[in-house]
């Protein structure tokens, strides 16, 4: 709207302007001034006088707009970011050691370890149990052959909807996940993380010795 309001200032200006002559009388050229000074009347004459193309367009844009919002997905995001710290677990003290070289070594093993992380953050079998309890077979909508949305297609989606990205310059990792309800957003990336950490804690208290040993 007031794209078209400026336009119309500036060709209204450009038709009330009239290059001066040396003819021209000083009576003349003070007229011209005066009309000038009048300016801001005439166009808020013509304005209203195109008052209702004006609101026409207004309204059609609102509407449009409006449109536009009703009918544009809407998706909500929950996030949790995870701060690692580690310890023994990956980097095991070795009897008389005294003080720990954090030296290039390590620096990849941290990134290796981080990296673990996530793809243990991103597993399927943890996103078949998230879309499991999320939505229980019980309470699935039914498709056209009466039977339940399977569990891997659930699956498959939930895994679309998460995000796994690492803090850049630091052990942290963000996981964050999509949905059009936000509280179903939030169970989903609570559950996930739930599910990993539980996950993660079998992972580390297994004993290896059998696997090491084979």
């Amino acid at each position: 709207l007031w794209l078209d309001v400026a336009l119309l200032l500036s060709v209204w200006s450009a038709a009330q302007f009239r290059p001066s002559s040396g003819r021209e009388s000083y009576r003349t050229r003070r007229r011209s001034m005066i009309s000038d000074r009048e300016y801001i009347l005439q166009a808020g004459a013509v304005l209203w006088r195109r008052k209702l193309v004006i609101l026409a367009f207004t309204l059609g844009g609102l509407g449009l707009g409006w449109w536009q919002v009703q009918t544009s997905p809407r998706d909500y995001q929950a996030e949790e970011t995870l701060i690692y710290r580690f310890g023994r677990e990956y980097f095991p003290v070795t009897p008389g050691e005294a003080r720990r070289d954090w030296g290039e070594n390590v620096i990849v093993t941290l990134d290796n370890a981080l990296f673990t992380e996530m793809q243990l953050l991103s597993a399927r079998d943890l996103f078949t149990k998230t879309a499991d309890e999320i939505w229980p077979i019980a309470g699935r909508k039914r498709g056209a052959n009466g039977m339940p949305t399977s569990t891997e297609a659930l699956a498959s989606a939930l895994s679309r909807a998460f995000r796994v990205t690492r803090v850049q310059g630091a052990t942290m990792v963000e996981v964050s996940a999509r949905n059009p309800d936000p509280a179903v957003a939030d169970r989903m990336v609570k559950l996930q993380v739930e599910n990993y950490l539980a996950k993660r804690k079998a992972l580390f208290e297994t004993d290896a010795t059998g696997l090491f040993d084979g």
